[in-house]
């Protein structure tokens, strides 16, 4: 690759990064993506891995904590509490 090359291929590859980066602020800001920070009714609280297959996740939703175990032959609610009084 010679000069006159680079010189034209380094200011088009970041127009194109700067293109990108602005169309996913305005997909954003339109509403076609998700907010890049939460604030919704569901979060994900702490994730624990038992193994290769299962996880517990402990998730609030709606003012409550669940405690789910997830991976194995089907997902289960193992406890539930009210937000705040949880384990």
């Amino acid at each position: 690759m010679n000069t006159t090359q680079l010189l034209t291929a380094i200011p088009a590859l970041a127009l194109v990064l700067a293109l990108a980066l602005g169309a996913a602020r305005l997909a954003r800001a339109v509403g076609f993506a998700r907010p890049a920070v939460g604030g919704g009714r569901l979060r994900i609280v702490e994730r624990v891995s038992l193994d290769n297959r299962r996880q517990l996740h402990l998730v609030s939703c709606d003012g409550r904590l669940l405690l789910l175990l997830s991976g194995g032959g089907s997902d289960v609610l193992l406890a539930s509490w009210p937000d705040g009084t949880g384990p």
